[in-house]
């Protein structure tokens, strides 16, 4: 038990539904859901694929990305999914409220008084992420590897699999990268699994400040190249090891992570730096700009 107890495992964890109950919506995560390590979900519209409107929104206080996945938790029409209405979530409440426990143990009478519900909140886009965690274990232990994967190596396989929304600016303008809205994107399940049949990935130690990992990788000039670094990091308030993801190209020139400014959270991803607060990051290069 001590040994199972002490394994590392993925942590998931919703950011919140606060952005529409303070009416406000940036930095809304809930504290909990602002840990480094942990893998924090936002909530899209399963129809659409729009930010619902409850779904709390970053930065954190110190200006990290989060939530970094989103995953479907309502569907079009607002807050409470469509075909739903206050009067069907006053009635849940007010059940809720007025349950009598000691008599439905003791008669085994249905006090519930209602078969099925619908549901909008972060807590039904996390356990989207969950399951598909679920999914990329059984599929890790099926391709035969001998130890189970770090916390940070299924992070990283989430983040590197899931489709930008492509948020859209001012006018028709489409912004790539990751945002304080979606993180990184939509939880894409079967991408994620894939990287784990292909072995697309690498875990790996770097135990002193000064060391330096280096990695070739051959791209055309018609293909596209995403390289996404997690690590875990030791408790802090702030970032205690700071890694810093580069690529660079045959002709010299670096290509840097996306990083986002905490003091105009609206503001596009820009590449042009290294990142120096999250334990998250992510390089994207077009082979037609090498």
């Amino acid at each position: 038990m001590i040994g199972y107890l002490s394994k590392k495992i993925p942590i998931v964890w919703a950011v919140g539904n606060e952005r529409l109950e303070f009416l406000i919506n940036y930095s809304t995560v809930l504290p909990k859901a602002s840990a480094k390590n942990i893998v924090s979900v936002g909530a899209t519209n399963s129809d659409d694929n729009s930010s619902a409107i409850f779904s709390s929104m970053g930065p954190t206080d110190d200006g990290r990305i989060k939530p970094e996945i989103v995953a479907p938790g309502c569907r079009g029409n607002g807050l409470l999914g469509q075909g739903i209405t206050s009067t069907i979530t006053d009635r849940f409440i007010d059940i809720y409220n007025n349950l009598d426990y000691s008599q439905e143990v003791s008669d085994g009478v249905d006090d519930y008084d209602f078969a099925y519900d619908t549901m909008c909140g972060t807590s039904m886009s996390a356990p989207h992420v969950s399951g598909t965690i679920a999914l990329m274990l059984e599929q890790w232990n099926k391709s035969g590897y001998d130890e189970d994967p770090l916390p940070s190596t299924i992070k990283a396989l989430l983040l590197d699999s899931t489709t930008d929304l492509n948020r859209t600016g001012n006018g028709d303008q489409v912004i790539d990268g990751p945002d304080y809205v979606n993180g990184y994107g939509l939880l894409n399940a079967k991408g994620a699994v894939d990287r784990i049949i292909n072995g697309t990935f690498l875990e790996a130690n770097i135990s002193d400040i000064s060391d330096v990992d280096v990695y070739a990788i051959n791209i055309s000039a018609q293909s596209s190249l995403k390289v996404t670094l997690a690590w875990d990091d030791v408790p802090g308030a702030n970032l205690i090891n700071d890694l810093d993801l580069k690529l660079l190209s045959p002709s010299g020139q670096t290509f840097y992570p996306w990083t986002l400014d905490p003091n105009t959270p609206a503001r596009e991803a820009w590449r042009n730096e290294s990142d120096h607060l999250n334990n998250v990051e992510q390089v994207y290069v077009n082979g037609n700009s090498l």
